[in-house]
């Protein structure tokens, strides 16, 4: 069998090399997706944010990923205080008489007279923020993973 010729190996080799350089480089891949998931989450969660000052739109802050314990975790949150309860909805003052609407219930006090309560309903910004990503998160992840794929079958490790 040695008369038959000789295979080279070379590209093979390079190749395995190029995948074990891709490997070590998966951790950054992982902090990549996650940065640029949260950022397009940032951008939904903006559009679905009400306005009346503005303060509650300028309050989005990203907290960017690190890798730790096999996983890259961002995070997105609001620095202003009443965020929550225009997300989640909360209840507003009572005045005693008035028309009931539907924003509004008759509560029945101690002497017998009725006191109407209201209740804001939430504006669920990061509910409808996710809902947004969800429909656009795999083809997020596919891209920078292309990326990252190409960049390894290359050469060049992890592609930034």
């Amino acid at each position: 069998m040695s008369g038959m010729g000789s295979i080279e190996f070379d590209g093979l080799i390079q190749l395995k090399k190029n995948l074990e350089a891709a490997i070590e480089g998966m951790p950054k891949l992982q902090e990549r997706c996650a940065n640029a998931l949260v950022d397009r989450l940032k951008e939904h969660a903006i559009f679905y944010t009400p306005v009346d000052t503005g303060k509650l739109k300028d309050g989005w802050r990203i907290k960017r990923a690190k890798f730790a314990n096999g996983e890259a975790v961002a995070q997105l949150f609001n620095t202003v205080k009443y965020a929550y309860w225009v997300e989640h909805g909360h209840r507003t003052g009572h005045v005693e008489g008035g028309e009931p609407n539907e924003n509004k219930r008759l509560t029945l006090k101690k002497g017998g007279t009725f006191v109407q309560t209201g209740f804001q309903t939430g504006r669920f910004m990061l509910k409808n923020a996710r809902k947004a990503l969800d429909m656009e998160k795999d083809e997020i992840v596919s891209r920078h993973f292309n990326k990252f794929l190409r960049a390894a079958l290359r050469g060049g490790g992890s592609s930034e």
